[in-house]
């Protein structure tokens, strides 16, 4: 660990998030929903069950069919053109599944025609696997941010005024209310191939490229030492990720394997 922070050091930058040039958080409603006049419905209360082909022989998918709940009627929305499956990790395979796209053998038993034969739905499912973590230290604590994850007490979770910190970016948009986080730098550190996880335990490389790093560094706070106990310095906080881990799971039409 000292020497991936020794590289750390020399290799951070600055954090990204989705924030507009007015200082306000953007999202997908306020930088796309909105400006998309009369060209975009959204069906509230409603679940895809299953897309449906446009013909018996066909495998143009260009039927979408929704319902409200598990014992609610179904109905049939036909798309002109196409359809985008956009259901998330977890959505856009049960989907699919659902509508006879995946293994033969496994739609079988579930009483599913297959219509698509396609093993690879559901599989090669992935994910970051992240940890909070915090280092003693003797640096400074921050006090301009938003959040202290661990504070000594409930009286200095937040390290400013609210109401004075609101009524600044209201005015200027500017102030503590603006930085996601107290720190807010990150960093991405490529391990040598000579590392313990590829010399000593056995795991191969899976991130895609020489370059490209295999672990994500994302600093949040330096809190105040906690005073109702043994501790003395105060704590460098920060999240770990492996970005590209060696783990891989599968989601079959009934649960996650």
């Amino acid at each position: 660990m000292r020497e991936i922070l020794l590289l750390i050091s020399s290799l951070i930058g600055w954090n990204q998030y989705t924030v507009d040039p007015n200082f306000e958080r953007s999202s997908g409603v306020t930088a796309f929903l909105s400006h998309t006049g009369n060209n975009v419905h959204i069906l509230l209360n409603t679940q895809v069950t299953r897309v449906i082909p446009i013909r018996r022989d066909s495998t143009e998918f260009r039927v979408v069919e929704v319902g409200s709940g598990p014992n609610s009627k179904t109905r049939r929305i036909v798309a002109e053109k196409e359809v985008i499956v956009a259901g998330g990790v977890f959505g856009t395979p049960h989907i699919l599944l659902h509508s006879g796209i995946g293994n033969r053998e496994e739609l079988e038993v579930a009483g599913v025609e297959t219509l698509v034969q396609n093993p690879s739905v559901g599989r090669n499912l992935t994910d970051h696997v992240a940890v909070l973590m915090a280092f003693s230290t003797n640096m400074p604590k921050t006090r301009c941010g938003l959040f202290s994850f661990w504070s000594a007490s409930s009286s200095i979770w937040y390290s400013f005024d609210q109401d004075v910190a609101l009524e600044e970016w209201k005015e200027t948009r500017t102030g503590p209310l603006t930085r996601p986080f107290e720190m807010n730098l990150w960093s991405f550190v490529r391990l040598p191939k000579d590392a313990p996880p590829f010399s000593k335990e056995g795991f191969h490389d899976t991130s895609p490229a020489e370059d490209s790093a295999h672990i994500e560094f994302s600093f949040r706070t330096i809190s105040d030492p906690d005073t109702t106990s043994a501790q003395i310095n105060s704590t460098l906080q920060m999240n770990i990720a492996i970005l590209h881990p060696v783990s891989r799971k599968c989601l079959d039409i009934r649960r996650i394997l």
